[in-house]
C-alpha cells in the first residue's frame, strides 16, 4: 500500500511541475498566457531575463474546465529544491523572499464580470472566482531589485482551490498546480556541470542508478543523461535516460530503477550528461554550438537472476555437465581404439569369443570393425582388438 501511495504522490508531483498546463485538465488549472513562439519551452513556464531594477509584465491563464464556478487562490512563491536535485515550490504558509517576493499580480484592469475578485491574506496572492467552463488572464509583473546578482533565479506562480469545509467553520485548499518562473538577471553567465559520483543499490527486486552530478555556474542547465548498462563482456543490456533541468548550485540526483535481469550476472554502467555550455544558451534556447559531455566512472555490478532464472541456469549447467562427461568418455574411448593391434582370425573362432579373449563387449567389437549382422567373421581376417593388458607382475 506504501508503495502504491509513493508511486501516485510522485507521478502528481511529475505532473504538477513538469507538465502544468495540462494537470487538472479535466478540473482546473493554470498555464502561461503569452508564449513565445521563438522558446517553446515558454509554453509551460515563464522564462524572463530581466536587468536590475527593470519591471516585466506577464500573464497566466487560469482555466475551469469544470460545470461549476471555482473558487481560487492564486499566489507566488521561491522554489526549492527537492528532495533528488530537481524543482520544486515552497509552500503557501512560507513567506516569499526571492522570486516569489518580486512578482506582483495586477487585478485593476481585469473584465467586469470577474467580479468576485480581492487580494488574499497572505503575501503575494489573490482570491478569484472562475465562471463554469471559462478561462481569464491575470496580469502580473515582476521587478528584478537593485541588488539582483548575476545568474538565474527561480520562482513559482500556483493556484488551488479555495473549498469550504462541511462545518461551515471555515476553508480548505485542494492539490495545487504551478508554474515554474525562471528570471535571468544579464552579465557574466556560467553554464557548467560537473559529475560527483555514481551509486548503485540492489534493493527490492531492482537494481537503482543513482549518478549525480552538480551545477556549479549561475545559471539551470537542461541536461541530456544517457545511462547505458552492459554486460561484462560488453553487449548492450540496457539505456536509460531523458533530459533534465539542473539548477544554479544545485546537486541532481538522478534515480534510473532496472528490473532484476531474467539471467543475473555481472554488469557495468556508464553516465554520460550532455549540455549546452555555451554562455549565449538559455532555458529553451540553444547556442548552436557543440554540446558539452561530461562522463561519470564506470561502475561494476552483480545481479541475482531470478527465481525462474536461477532454476533454468542450474538445469542448463548440469546438462552441460552430462553432455560434457559423455564426450570425455568418448574421447578416452577413442584413444583407447586407437592402441588396438591387428588379429587374424583362427579357425573356429567367432565374435563372442574373441571379444571374451580380449575381455571386451563383443558389441564394441563389432562397432570397431565394422562388423555386421550376423556378425560373423572368417579365417584369416584381420581385425583390431585391445592391446594385451599388463599384469601386475610385469609392471615396472
Amino acid at each position: 500500500m506504501k508503495k502504491s501511495f509513493q508511486g501516485i504522490f510522485t507521478l502528481l508531483v511529475l505532473g504538477v511541475f513538469l507538465f502544468p498546463s495540462i494537470i487538472l485538465a479535466a478540473n482546473f488549472g493554470i498555464k502561461p498566457a503569452y508564449p513565445r513562439a521563438e522558446n517553446p519551452r515558454t509554453d509551460s513556464i515563464f522564462v524572463q531575463t530581466i536587468n536590475p531594477g527593470e519591471l516585466r509584465s506577464e500573464g497566466v491563464k487560469v482555466i475551469n474546465s469544470t460545470g461549476e464556478p471555482k473558487n481560487l487562490l492564486l499566489y507566488a512563491r521561491d522554489s526549492v529544491r527537492s528532495s533528488g536535485g530537481g524543482f520544486a515550490c515552497k509552500q503557501l504558509s512560507e513567506e516569499p523572499t526571492s522570486v516569489g517576493q518580486w512578482i506582483t499580480f495586477d487585478i485593476s484592469n481585469l473584465e467586469e464580470d470577474i467580479a468576485n475578485i480581492k487580494l488574499g491574506e497572505k503575501a503575494n496572492t489573490i482570491q478569484i472566482t472562475i465562471p463554469e467552463g471559462s478561462e481569464v488572464i491575470i496580469p502580473f509583473n515582476i521587478t528584478a531589485p537593485q541588488d539582483a546578482s548575476v545568474g538565474e533565479h527561480n520562482g513559482c506562480v500556483l493556484i488551488q482551490e479555495i473549498k469550504q469545509n462541511a462545518s461551515d467553520t471555515g476553508v480548505s485548499l485542494s492539490l495545487r498546480s504551478g508554474i515554474r518562473v525562471a528570471v535571468s538577471v544579464p552579465g557574466k553567465i556560467s553554464r557548467k556541470i560537473e559529475f560527483l559520483n555514481f551509486k548503485v543499490e540492489n534493493k527490492n527486486k531492482s537494481i537503482y542508478l543513482m549518478p549525480s552530478v552538480k551545477n556549479t555556474g549561475n545559471v539551470s542547465v537542461d541536461t541530456t543523461a544517457e545511462v547505458k548498462v552492459k554486460y561484462f563482456f560488453g553487449l548492450p543490456h540496457r539505456t536509460f535516460g531523458g533530459e533534465f533541468p539542473v539548477l544554479r548550485d544545485e546537486v541532481y540526483d538522478f534515480n534510473f530503477e532496472l528490473k532484476r535481469p531474467f539471467w543475473g550476472g555481472l554488469y557495468f554502467a556508464k553516465a554520460v550528461f550532455s549540455y549546452d555550455s555555451n554562455e549565449n544558451a538559455s532555458i529553451g534556447v540553444s547556442s548552436g554550438e557543440k554540446l558539452t559531455k561530461v562522463k561519470s566512472d564506470t561502475v561494476w555490478f552483480f545481479s541475482a537472476p531470478t527465481i525462474f532464472g536461477l532454476i533454468i541456469e542450474i538445469t542448463i549447467l548440469f546438462i552441460a555437465i552430462f553432455v560434457f562427461a559423455i564426450w570425455r568418455l568418448n574421447k578416452k574411448k577413442q584413444k583407447w581404439i586407437k592402441k588396438w593391434t591387428d588379429y587374424t582370425v583362427e579357425s573356429g573362432d567367432t565374435v563372442e569369443g574373441i571379444a571374451r579373449k580380449n575381455k571386451v563387449h563383443w558389441e564394441l567389437l563389432a562397432e570397431v570393425n565394422k562388423i555386421k549382422p550376423p556378425f560373423m567373421v572368417k579365417e584369416g581376417q584381420e581385425i583390431k582388438v585391445p592391446p594385451p593388458r599388463k599384469s601386475p607382475s610385469t609392471k615396472k
